[in-house]
């Protein structure tokens, strides 16, 4: 599972597949990038939810996890009270999520001069609250960091928000056993009633 994926709606799912499949055994794993990609490859997951749908596999649009540029209310990109450009951004501490996979992405970075890589998205929103950085984190795992003024947007010329498309995939659909299938299918029915639910209360 993509670490992009809400954690709560993953944890409600499980919730619901050991309720009806109490004897299968279960290993799930967060990745970044192409950590997933490279679970896909290597044959080592029967399920995967990426970013990225490697060559040789089919994947299923799951959702859309929209990311906001954000940093701490007293950082200086606050105090410069204008619209911010790149260049404004690159002569400060960018935070970045590292790549889980063989693949060495850093998820978002623009190049900055300065720059923290941290192992989990946790772990960069925890960064950013303590003002150590800047980052484009997930809307959806940052909702009470902003409510309550821990982060703040940055005020962005243009790229504040980006979306990133996440998948569901099979490692191989035509030999997947009824316990991956069920999973598989559950996945999908409650990630729609999560962004339908998401949408009715203008959450997403």
């Amino acid at each position: 599972m993509d670490s992009l994926y809400p954690q709560c709606l993953m944890l409600d799912i499980m919730d619901r597949f050991i309720e009806t499949s109490p004897m299968t055994r279960i290993e799930w794993r967060e990745t970044v990038l192409s950590g997933s990609e490279d679970a896909l490859i290597s044959r080592s997951a029967d399920l995967v939810i990426g970013g990225r749908v490697p060559p040789g596999f089919l994947g299923e649009p799951l959702m859309n996890v929209t990311l906001r540029a954000v940093a701490a209310p007293d950082h200086p990109l606050h105090h410069l009270d204008r619209e911010l450009n790149l260049h404004d951004l690159r002569f400060h501490r960018q935070l970045v999520v590292m790549d889980s996979g063989k693949g060495g992405l850093n998820r978002g970075w623009l190049g900055a001069q300065k720059r923290l890589t941290v192992s989990h998205i946790g772990l960069s929103i925890q960064a950013a609250i303590a003002g150590m950085g800047y980052a484009w984190l997930p809307v959806g795992k940052i909702r009470e960091e902003l409510a309550d003024g821990r982060l703040k947007p940055l005020p962005l010329e243009a790229g504040g928000e980006r979306t990133e498309q996440l998948y569901l995939i099979y490692s191989d659909q035509d030999y997947s056993g009824p316990a991956t299938r069920q999973l598989g299918k559950l996945i999908k029915d409650r990630t729609a009633v999560f962004i339908d639910e998401c949408e009715a209360m203008n959450m997403c």
